[in-house]
């Protein structure tokens, strides 16, 4: 098994690290760590999974695109929506 580690991982407020166990090509764990939380599961607390595409975008003053953007795909994959290339 090897362990990869990425720190600090930058574009973003505050410091990330992430490391990863990879076994025969596959990774079979991700341990992430950062400095700064933003506390998106307590946000989320009492609202549908579909508000997250509104709520996460709101939460982050930087990269808001792109927290709306990762919460819509979420939910096509919950939902099981088949979206074609054109689309994505």
């Amino acid at each position: 098994m090897q362990k990869i580690l990425f720190s600090p991982v930058t574009r973003l407020s505050g410091l990330l690290s992430v490391e990863l166990s990879v076994d025969q090509g596959t990774i079979t764990e991700a341990d992430v760590s950062a400095t700064m939380f933003r506390g998106f599961e307590y946000i989320m607390r009492n609202h549908h999974v579909t508000d997250a595409v509104y709520l996460t975008q709101r939460i982050c003053g930087i990269c808001s695109m792109a927290h709306g953007a990762v919460a819509s795909y979420l939910l096509d994959q919950l939902y099981d929506n088949d979206i074609n290339e054109n689309a994505q």
